[in-house]
């Protein structure tokens, strides 16, 4: 088959989900700090503009300090909800993206990072669909 007679690509999940959360990265500041749980999403963690500080954090918020190789889970908290969003705060991260795939056979249950997220007196939920949450933290 030639180029010019290859069917067209279809959208892939995860372009159809990431659409609506990219943009509200995009209307972040410059120099934004966002970490991301969940599913390994890249490109939109820097923002449209390369505006975005992408940090990578382990499970309990810490500036991760080793490789995460192929895992694509977050993992289980192994701290509790104060002692994550106090290392959150020392990361310096200031939005956080939660992001699981819809996938055959995979649990349809939320990170426990998501969970922590939504118990913070100072985490504004800015988007939410069946993949994605968008959390902006306080200061």
């Amino acid at each position: 088959m030639t180029p010019r007679q290859r069917p067209p690509l279809r959208r892939s999940i995860a372009i159809r989900f990431s659409v609506p959360p990219a943009r509200v990265l995009d209307e972040q500041s410059a120099g934004t700090r966002v970490a991301v749980f969940g599913d390994q999403w890249i490109y939109p963690a820097f923002g449209a503009r390369h505006h975005l500080v992408p940090l990578r954090v382990d499970r309990n918020g810490r500036v991760a300090t080793r490789t995460i190789g192929d895992a694509m889970e977050p993992g289980e908290l192994t701290v509790d909800r104060a002692t994550f969003r106090t290392n959150l705060r020392d990361s310096g991260v200031q939005i956080v993206v939660v992001l699981r795939q819809p996938h055959p056979g995979r649990s349809g249950e939320r990170p426990s990072q998501e969970i922590a997220l939504q118990t913070f007196g100072d985490a504004h939920l800015l988007h939410r669909d069946r993949a994605t949450a968008i959390f902006a933290l306080g200061p």
